[in-house]
């Protein structure tokens, strides 16, 4: 089993930093932000941060959890994410967070899901679904 720290752990903190906190703090994996607009904005992984947080996963050995956090709201959201999940792909992630918060339609909620699933799959990683609830 692998632990994980989870990017909302640790607020406010630039990914590198998070990323050491984990090794520091015994943990195998970190989850990280790069789907704007992030809780914390210091969070957010960027083309510009990729190569440092690259060097800190490698000179910690901390690996990648999930990337957050991608919102179930639309097609076109959907389609919107492939730079973020390519990001994540960069730096070895293997799966991503998905949330329902606006969405109230089941259905479409569980078609978003499978076309989430579809365009995370072209980077060779999955998403995962944590219980969130829908916010009406």
């Amino acid at each position: 089993m692998k632990l994980c720290l989870d990017s909302l752990t640790v607020t406010n903190t630039e990914p590198v930093d998070l990323i050491r906190a984990a090794k520091s703090a015994g943990f195998d994996l970190v989850s990280l932000w790069v789907q704007p607009p992030p809780i914390f904005p210091l969070q957010l992984v960027t083309q510009a941060k990729a190569s440092a947080c690259k060097d800190a996963l490698s000179e910690t050995g901390i690996g990648v959890g999930p990337l957050e956090v991608f919102d179930l709201t639309s097609a076109e959201a959907i389609k919107s994410y492939r730079p973020a999940l390519e990001l994540g792909a960069q730096l070895g992630a293997m799966t991503a967070s998905a949330i329902n918060v606006r969405n109230t339609d089941p259905v479409a909620v569980s078609e978003l899901f499978a076309q989430l699933a579809e365009l995370a799959g072209e980077s060779a990683f999955c998403p995962s679904s944590p219980v969130t609830p829908t916010i009406r």
